[in-house]
């Protein structure tokens, strides 16, 4: 009897040694792939986090994304610019990979694009697994990774857990030839194409807030101080929204109130009549097509220089 259960515990651990080696081998050949990236979301943030110089950074989602032209920065400003925003990813996203960054170099200017339901507790944690591949390297993406769940922790134990959700994409961005056709050839900016069509439409409007979620807030706080710390021009924006949008939400309110703390500049173009209303700029209710987006990057930088 005693025969047969050291046999039986001798299995187990054969076992549980073949998942770990298994998790470990290809653990490390996702974690190959995805920081060869050559386009797209990856590529993107590893060029940001690692590699790039640029006098300028641009965060937010996609209201970062979609507005801030690169090319127009450099035009308007003489420095370079690059994306490091992401869409639909928020302040905690944005916070974290800030410091990365910080951890290799300082840039002289950063725009922070905020929504103004930014700091709203109605979603979820979960698009932070966006930051997974990170949690290894940097205690403030493990610290907002961790909160995701009580267990995860324990799940970042796997080699493989921080790539299980992005296997198509890390064999095509892996295998592409050279890195175009994305984000990564136009600096991490994604242009739209195509003017609004209101025709027989309801518009699409702000979801209220119910409260502020204190994670949030606690990351914008952290992104402000150390941007002051740092001796960086911060300056938070609000992108222009088809309609005018009047109502002072609470995450306006909240913003306002730390960057008056911090001494930082708030762009708030919600009521820009300059482009509220304008469907010739506008790609649908909350996004600038490409000639907006340009028309907004050339006023956000001509104000930065009158500010600065």
């Amino acid at each position: 009897m005693k025969t047969k259960n050291k046999v039986f515990v001798w299995k187990i651990i054969q076992f549980i040694l073949v998942i770990i080696v298994f998790d470990l081998v290809l653990g490390n050949i996702l974690s190959t792939m995805y920081f060869a990236q050559k386009k797209g979301n990856y590529a993107t943030t590893n060029e940001g986090i690692y590699r790039t110089r640029a006098d300028v950074l641009v965060f937010g989602s996609s209201n970062a994304v979609r507005h801030f032209v690169p090319q127009v920065i450099r035009e308007r400003t003489g420095l370079d610019a690059f994306h490091l925003g992401r869409e639909g990813l928020e302040i905690i996203y944005h916070n974290a990979i800030f410091h990365c960054v910080l951890k290799r170099y300082t840039p002289k200017i950063v725009f922070l694009s905020l929504t103004p339901i930014e700091l709203s507790s109605n979603d979820s944690y979960d698009r932070l697994s966006a930051l997974l591949p990170y949690a290894r390297q940097f205690d403030h993406v493990k610290k907002a990774v961790k909160l995701r769940g009580k267990f995860e922790s324990l799940k970042m134990l796997s080699r493989i857990y921080p790539y299980n959700s992005m296997l198509l994409t890390l064999f095509n961005g892996f295998f592409s030839l050279k890195k175009t056709g994305s984000w990564y050839s136009q600096e991490g900016y994604k242009p739209l194409y195509g003017t609004i069509s209101i025709t027989g439409r309801k518009l699409r409007m702000i979801k209220d807030e119910h409260d502020l979620d204190p994670n949030r807030v606690a990351a914008l706080r952290n992104f402000m101080e150390s941007a002051k710390m740092r001796g960086i021009k911060l300056v938070v924006v609000f992108t222009p929204w088809y309609y005018p949008f009047p109502k002072e939400t609470m995450t306006i309110k909240t913003v306002n109130k730390l960057a008056g703390e911090f001494g930082i500049a708030v762009f708030d173009y919600l009521t820009a009549k300059k482009f509220n209303g304008r469907s010739d700029l506008f790609w649908d209710e909350g996004h600038l097509n490409h000639t907006g987006a340009v028309a907004f990057t050339r006023d956000v930088c001509d104000r930065l220089k009158e500010d600065f």
